[in-house]
């Protein structure tokens, strides 16, 4: 799974909005962790 497909797999089944630290947090914990300047950018 490439990172935009984890991104949107969190915020899809988060049970409220999340925040640039809980996402680098739960992307961690499943072993694919987001670099905090790549969600800083425009996904393309």
């Amino acid at each position: 799974m490439n990172r935009f497909d984890l991104f949107l797999l969190l915020l899809h089944y988060a049970k409220k909005p999340l925040s640039y630290d809980q996402i680098l947090s739960l992307s961690k914990e499943l072993g694919k962790p987001i670099k905090y300047n790549w969600l800083d950018s425009e996904p393309h």
